[in-house]
């Protein structure tokens, strides 16, 4: 049984989370999905996986460049997507100011709550990856402690080869972060992210980074792939995302 159709058994009953998603909430709005295509690629060649974790999804931009590129390449790789869809302190500090301006909205709150995750699924829904994505609408915190306890409890067969981490952006949460999907991860995974240039993030990947003994292997056939990329210390560095190999 593949990925999806086992946590849509054991979380949701068997249901599926798409039969409810309304087209009325596309939203393509949102300005800040950076993955870079290349990496996809690149990570989905050399680490070949069946599982794609990816923590902080927010409108699904990423999830769908994810996506496409598995299509693409004809892989079987299936998308989870964890997120609580509710947004940022930032989105909420923003919410009232964007409303007076008649500007987009990053929470476009409606019955006094973000409908961020009815966009989410409008929007996965719209470009038909539906069939390879499945949200899981819980914290990275409780997400990253759910799936090792399903794989222990022989209710799911397989943990993520590879980690794309979009989440926190505060110091010490996202080294928490970072720590707990390393530990998720397998010999021969790839935990990847965004935002390099938050001083939040770097500073937290590095500190983590310092701690571990990358995959030389693995980062040379990503710097094979990658000639214009960079490294800083045991993090590989590619237009803005950065990469850890175990």
């Amino acid at each position: 049984m593949a990925v999806i159709e086992e946590l849509r058994l054991e979380l949701y009953n068997g249901d599926n989370p798409f039969l409810c998603a309304q087209l009325k909430f596309m939203d393509f709005g949102y300005p800040h999905t950076n993955i870079a295509p290349a990496l996809i690629d690149s990570t989905l060649q050399i680490i070949h996986p069946a599982f794609w974790l990816e923590i902080g999804s927010m409108l699904g931009g990423s999830a769908i460049k994810t996506a496409e590129a598995v299509k693409r390449a004809a892989m079987p790789t299936q998308i989870v997507c964890i997120d609580p869809f509710c947004g940022d302190v930032n989105m909420w500090a923003w919410e009232r100011p964007l409303i007076a301006r008649n500007a987009w909205r990053f929470l476009r709150i409606q019955d006094c709550r973000p409908t961020i995750y009815e966009r989410f699924l409008a929007n996965i829904l719209c470009r038909g990856h539906h069939d390879i994505i499945l949200p899981i609408v819980t914290t990275s915190s409780v997400g990253l402690k759910l799936l090792p306890r399903l794989v222990q409890e022989q209710r799911l067969s397989v943990l993520p080869q590879v980690i794309y981490l979009d989440a926190a952006h505060e110091v010490d949460e996202t080294f928490l972060e970072i720590r707990s999907s390393w530990a998720l991860l397998p010999t021969g995974g790839a935990l990847l992210g965004d935002d390099w240039d938050w001083p939040a993030v770097r500073g937290d990947v590095l500190k983590f980074a310092a701690q571990i003994t990358p995959n030389q292997a693995l980062l040379d056939q990503f710097a094979a792939a990658h000639p214009d990329a960079t490294r800083e210390g045991n993090v590989f560095l590619y237009r803005g995302q950065w990469l850890l190999a175990k």
